[in-house]
């Protein structure tokens, strides 16, 4: 579904689905609204319904392609030699200090730790969404004009960045960090959502490289 994303029609309100994805951002992160850990989930799902309809959210949302692990392992591996590439480049060229994300920091019982890694998994997957909600119509507008790749490569782009925007909170406001250490080095999950023709492909992703990451820290270290 998602190879065929440009033939499927917007509504004439999608522009609408700014609030949704404005009232997931703002639910997450503002810590005003309860349940922190669902709003990404809320604000992306009713986002893309209100630009397309609830059968593009669902077949989003659908059975992976066959082999799908492999290009998810591949993304994850691509996702985390980027991170550290661009960390060490923004070390080099303007000795970036860079944050510790908070996510990562939780003592307490063991239980207590777990439950966090449950939420924090649950969260991420209204994180795709929210990113796929910027996406989808982008892009869907864009391969109007250019060759599908091309649009999937900007939409992407775009929608990568602001995905590392979200994240100024959590690192004090440091661009770097989320625009291209955060931000553009997700553009292997965007991809495996196009490969594997679901996005469950960059959410798998996503949670296993959060997770890889966290759990020596709140366990281990």
């Amino acid at each position: 579904m998602l190879n065929n994303l440009e033939k499927t029609p917007l509504r004439p309100y999608w522009y609408l689905s700014v609030l949704f994805i404005a009232l997931g951002v703002y639910g997450s992160l503002s810590g005003v609204l309860p349940l922190t850990w669902i709003w990404f989930i809320v604000g992306g799902a009713l986002a893309i319904v209100t630009q397309f309809n609830f059968e593009t959210l669902k077949v989003s949302m659908g059975k992976m392609e066959k082999g799908s692990w492999k290009i998810i392992f591949w993304s994850i591996i691509l996702t985390f030699i980027t991170s550290f590439a661009t960390m060490a480049l923004g070390n080099l060229l303007f000795h970036t200090g860079f944050v510790e994300n908070s996510n990562a920091v939780h003592t307490g019982p063991i239980l207590a730790r777990i439950q966090h890694l449950v939420l924090l998994s649950i969260s991420l997957i209204g994180e795709e969404l929210i990113t796929a909600s910027v996406a989808f119509p982008l892009y869907h507008l864009l391969a109007k004009k250019m060759s599908s790749k091309q649009a999937w490569i900007i939409a992407g782009l775009i929608s990568a960045i602001l995905f590392g925007l979200m994240h100024l909170k959590i690192y004090h406001g440091n661009l770097y960090q989320c625009i291209v250490v955060i931000g553009l080095t997700r553009l292997p999950f965007n991809y495996a959502w196009r490969k594997t023709n679901s996005l469950w492909g960059g959410i798998i992703g996503h949670i296993i490289y959060d997770l890889v990451i966290f759990i020596p820290a709140m366990f281990i270290v």
